[in-house]
């Protein structure tokens, strides 16, 4: 054992009264703890000196006689000291390592000055052999000790208790897949795991569980009719049964994920759970739907689910600029580099279509189809011009390029759940598209006032109400950080292209831009100098969105703003060179970033 720092005076022994009211001698004769008293050795130390340290002989026993000791373990896998509790007067120590060989699994400080009485290994075991009543208030002293300890340790623990209503697509690889997807997102905050699950039939999954366990983690599996187990010792229990048992007999869930096929599960039953359904179809929501598509890994949609259910799930916030809107690109690319998941997308504008862009078909293949159109006759060629004075174009040439660049055709089939923010002319209030067809949404928000023609739909087919007029939703909410919350996003990334710094610099590529496009048009738009009139919209336009997005954007946890100001509205072309701005503004903010993850 190592030499504490201490003083030490030869004093008289132990006091008879004392050592007769420590719980391990306390039924002992007087003649009896006279002979013991006389074994140990007095003690003294200062505040703040170690008695022992965590991996020391186990080579002697004390009695706290004066003071108290900080009992401190190191635990490895939290990289952490911690307190475990407070030996005060009366307290004893060491029996353990001496009993079983042990080094010591804590180090003790003392708290104060502080008095303790040593007796030698070889003199406590003797002590034990000549009296066995000693041995049986140890085994008292330890069960009470171990219950203190755990209940610290436990104390603060946050235990998820889940339930999964088992059918055909929730067997035990989904199982598997959601305690693989558990694992690895504690131990990205190097924390260690104790799981429990509890079901019907063991014997299969345990087969497989073996494969997750390492150092940090433990996994217990149980018959589902178990009841030997204590809730706060563990991090994570799941319960997988039917769904009637999970309603009826787990009062302690608190989420249950079933499948489409419970169509008649009423949530009222048990309203204070949160409900998940796992499904191929379906729109995201707080007490949401999963997604789950040929496009989407299943363990990608689980590993969703995991973050949605741990209260980790990151959404981003994509605002309009036209052209500038690219730099969204370059932000999602930085964050996919990074290791942040995208879980919830909103978009506004550019931002609405680059959004569903990412979401369908991926970050490379956008990217790869901004690069390819590379100069003003590309972006000319998805221009029809309008010959009403509601806007200048009509929005039909884009719509057939959103079909032609993604297979999915509607919200519930893409891989992330995305939503589209416009505003709605008929009822004068934003609207949320995340259900329908992608092109409606998409093109509704794009819909720049003055420039583009209004986008009409009908929003409620089952009534026989007319069809709404929609234009660009950036007039009521450029960076929709509050659409992205609604979806059910822990986190919240918010994007804004427009920039302070771009706001006036920005507006002398108007004149440059915008005239020379639309009088390439056709002979109509130089008739009707749309040049400057186009040049007027779009700095009103632009003025409006670069101010709502700079409020928006502070309520996002993260906002991520983009310097653009060295290109124009309308500088399509420039993609490559716009995406650059949103990687470096991406970069700015990487340690806020990381710690998302």
């Amino acid at each position: 054992m190592r030499k504490p720092t201490t003083t030490s005076k030869k004093t008289p022994i132990l006091n008879i009264n004392f050592l007769k009211n420590t719980p391990l001698f306390c039924d002992l004769p007087i003649a009896a703890l006279k002979n013991i008293a006389k074994k140990f050795k007095r003690q003294e130390l200062t505040d703040g000196s170690i008695l022992f340290r965590q991996g020391d002989d186990g080579d002697a026993f004390f009695i706290i006689a004066k003071g108290s000791l900080e009992v401190v373990r190191f635990d490895h896998k939290c990289r952490e000291s911690i307190i475990v509790r407070t030996l005060q007067i009366g307290e004893c120590v060491g029996e353990m390592a001496i009993l079983l060989k042990q080094r010591r699994n804590s180090t003790l400080k003392a708290k104060g000055d502080t008095l303790v009485f040593v007796l030698h290994s070889q003199d406590f075991l003797y002590l034990i052999q000549k009296w066995p009543t000693i041995s049986l208030n140890i085994a008292q002293t330890l069960s009470q000790r171990l219950n203190v300890v755990q209940d610290h340790i436990y104390k603060d623990r946050q235990v998820n208790i889940w339930g999964i209503a088992e059918c055909k697509s929730l067997k035990d690889d989904f199982l598997l897949s959601l305690v693989k997807n558990y694992i690895k997102l504690k131990e990205k905050n190097n924390k260690h795991v104790n799981i429990l699950i509890l079901k019907k039939e063991t014997t299969s999954i345990k087969n497989y569980t073996h494969e997750l366990l390492n150092d940090n983690n433990q996994i217990h599996i149980e018959n589902t009719t178990s009841k030997q187990y204590n809730d706060t010792q563990y991090d994570l229990i799941i319960h997988h049964d039917n769904i009637d048992n999970l309603l009826t007999h787990e009062s302690s869930i608190q989420t249950i994920i079933y499948d489409q096929e419970y169509t008649a599960i009423n949530p009222k039953i048990r309203p204070e759970i949160q409900y998940m359904v796992f499904s191929k179809q379906g729109i995201p929501s707080k007490n949401c739907v999963i997604n789950h598509n040929n496009g989407n890994t299943t363990d990608d949609t689980i590993a969703r689910l995991v973050r949605l259910l741990l209260k980790q799930s990151i959404g981003i916030a994509l605002g309009g600029g036209a052209a500038l809107g690219f730099a969204h690109l370059g932000v999602l690319l930085q964050l996919q580099k990074i290791g942040i998941p995208i879980d919830f997308i909103a978009g506004t504008s550019m931002g609405a279509l680059l959004g569903v862009m990412y979401a369908a078909i991926g970050i490379k293949d956008t990217i790869k189809i901004a690069k390819s159109m590379k100069t003003p006759w590309h972006w000319l060629s998805l221009i029809d011009s309008s010959f009403i004075y509601s806007g200048l174009i009509k929005g039909e040439k884009i719509g057939q390029f959103i079909d032609a660049k993604m297979q999915q055709k509607k919200f519930s089939e893409l891989n992330i759940p995305v939503s589209t923010v416009a505003f709605d002319l008929t009822l004068a209030k934003e609207h949320v598209f995340n259900q329908g067809f992608l092109k409606t949404g998409i093109l509704s928000s794009i819909s720049i006032p003055g420039l583009f023609t209004p986008q009409y739909c009908v929003i409620d087919s089952s009534s026989n109400e007319l069809a709404h007029a929609f234009i660009d939703g950036g007039v009521i909410n450029n960076v929709p950080v509050n659409v992205v919350k609604e979806m059910g996003a822990d986190h919240i990334i918010g994007v804004h292209v427009i920039s302070a710094q771009s706001q006036e610099a920005i507006m002398s590529h108007h004149q440059n831009t915008s005239g020379q496009i639309f009088k390439a048009v056709n002979n109509y738009s130089q008739k009707l100098n749309l040049g400057a009139r186009l040049q007027m919209l779009l700095r009103a336009n632009h003025l409006l969105m670069a101010g709502a997005g700079k409020e928006q954007i502070k309520e996002a946890d993260i906002a991520i703003i983009a310097d653009t100001s060295q290109f124009g509205f309308l500088e399509f072309w420039k993609a490559e060179e716009i995406i650059k701005t949103g990687e470096k503004a991406t970069l700015l903010k990487n340690q806020e970033l990381i710690k998302l993850i």
